[in-house]
């Protein structure tokens, strides 16, 4: 291959991982995705609707995150995340008694 092909080819798989490794999520996909109004995404990420509304758009980084952890809470199985809200309650109650006991 020669030298100015691999060149060209080098920079179109950089350009390729730049696009792909550097997507922001657009905040009209996030609502899409958390219930289709901005009411519906406030709650299911558990903010008042006032504060999604000053989200920017596109999303940073850290609101992604968030994004994507309301859709894992609402699809995912509680065991598959982290365990179940009775099971968290059981394990601190017994934490409590073992501090106090």
């Amino acid at each position: 291959m020669d030298e100015r092909l691999l060149s060209t080819v080098q920079s179109m798989v950089a350009s390729y991982f730049k696009e792909c490794f550097n997507w922001a999520m657009e905040k009209t996909l996030a609502t899409k995705l958390l219930g289709g109004t901005p009411s519906a995404a406030a709650e299911a990420i558990g903010i008042t609707p006032q504060a999604y509304g000053q989200w920017p758009d596109p999303l940073p980084r850290r609101l992604e995150d968030r994004v994507v952890a309301a859709i894992a809470r609402r699809h995912l199985r509680p065991e598959l995340i982290g365990g179940s809200p009775r099971i968290k309650a059981k394990r601190c109650s017994k934490l409590k008694e073992v501090s106090h006991g």
